[in-house]
């Protein structure tokens, strides 16, 4: 018995945990694509899928520039980076 599925998936919204506390950076967003497929006989199962993920408003934090001595959480400067690209494939297979 031979079944070959193929999944798609595509989702956008703010990832778990929101902005943060101090509210000065703008809410991080995803927008994602996902799509696949799955290879299935008796004895033999695969999968494959390829993705792509875009972030907007990354967090990024970073020590104060002008910070001298022993660094402190209250040192950290944190600002919007426009976001960044993530993509790839995955693959699995069992006998």
């Amino acid at each position: 018995m031979r079944n070959t599925p193929r999944v798609s998936h595509a989702s956008a919204g703010l990832p778990p945990g929101g902005p943060p506390a101090n509210n000065v950076v703008k809410p991080q967003t995803t927008t994602n694509f996902q799509l696949g497929t799955v290879y299935k006989t008796d004895r033999f199962n695969a999968d494959f899928d390829g993705y792509f993920i875009r972030m907007h408003n990354l967090p990024v934090s970073t020590v104060d520039p002008n910070q001298t001595g022993i660094v402190n959480p209250n040192d950290l400067v944190t600002y919007t980076a426009e976001g960044a690209y993530y993509y790839g494939v995955e693959g699995e297979a069992t006998y």
